[in-house]
């Protein structure tokens, strides 16, 4: 269940799903805000049953494993290292970052889980710094789905080439 959505709130879906007897299943609370954990809530969730976003596929699966007592098979498979920066999403040579305390800030936003607070971070980057503009469209788009490892590995990239 997401916390955000547009109407009623995930936090009303799952009252009137329980209040009504609509639906049995195990519920998981998936929010953008890492502050959402640790809050108590009137449906009676316990803090495990909430996955912060981004979502992590081994999060989810470990998540459903628990909840639905499965025993996952897997299948060896390489797979990379969630911390990279896809190809298509590596920052171009000549991006011009913002400052350093700029990029700080909004590592902190990152390491919070915070995607709205980026997202203004973002607008006061933009507007301190116009030539700073594809840097904040990359990580605005990066941001929009929840990429914050991405977003992560590009600060700390910049970090590298100073």
């Amino acid at each position: 269940m997401d916390l955000a959505m547009p109407g009623i709130d995930g936090w009303e879906t799952i009252r009137r799903i329980r209040r009504d007897g609509l639906c049995h299943a195990h519920v998981a609370v998936i929010s953008a805000n890492a502050f959402d954990k640790g809050l108590d809530n009137d449906v009676v969730l316990p803090a495990e049953d909430f996955i912060l976003k981004p979502v992590k596929v081994s999060a989810l699966l470990d998540w459903l494993g628990q909840r639905l007592s499965l025993e996952w098979v897997i299948r060896g498979a390489a797979s990379a290292s969630p911390a990279d920066v896809p190809a298509a999403r590596q920052a171009p040579a000549a991006l011009c970052y913002p400052a350093q305390a700029e990029l700080e800030a909004l590592a902190a936003l990152v390491d919070t889980g915070y995607v709205r607070g980026i997202q203004k971070r973002l607008d006061e980057i933009e507007a301190r710094d116009p030539d700073s503009t594809d840097f904040v469209a990359m990580v605005r788009d990066l941001a929009s789905g929840f990429q914050l490892d991405a977003i992560k590995s590009l600060i700390i990239e910049r970090g590298r080439d100073d």
